[in-house]
């Protein structure tokens, strides 16, 4: 007991003359500080990014045609990069030709329709 009473005021006179003298460092003196809690995100509320049409989910970049109007699902801001999507007006189909149409104006697809009457 005595060599570990040594050993305690041994290292007592270290720490004290570490942070000066007239630090009062005191071995009996235990703070104990409460850990943080951690923070858990749940992505089971975070909504997909899809678009909705007929009770069907589509992904980013789904092309549909709707009564001779062609549609595309696409971020509804452009400035957002996991925004919320929604349906845009690609181009009306006309006649026999079909053209995509992206959103900077580029020519994407040109397809020629046929259509058969029974």
């Amino acid at each position: 007991m005595k060599r570990l009473n040594a050993i305690k005021v041994i290292s007592l006179t270290v720490i004290s003359g570490l942070f000066g003298n007239n630090a009062n460092v005191y071995a009996d003196n235990i703070i104990s500080i409460p850990a943080k809690k951690a923070v858990v995100v749940s992505q089971k509320n975070t909504h997909p990014r899809v678009c909705y049409y007929d009770d069907k989910a589509y992904s980013l970049g789904a092309v549909l045609e709707i009564s001779g109007v062609v549609i595309q699902c696409a971020e509804q801001n452009d400035f957002e990069t996991n925004g919320a999507l929604s349906w845009k007006t690609l181009e009306k189909k006309t006649s026999n030709r079909l053209v995509l149409i992206d959103r900077v104006g580029r020519v994407i697809v040109r397809l020629n329709v046929f259509s058969v009457q029974r």
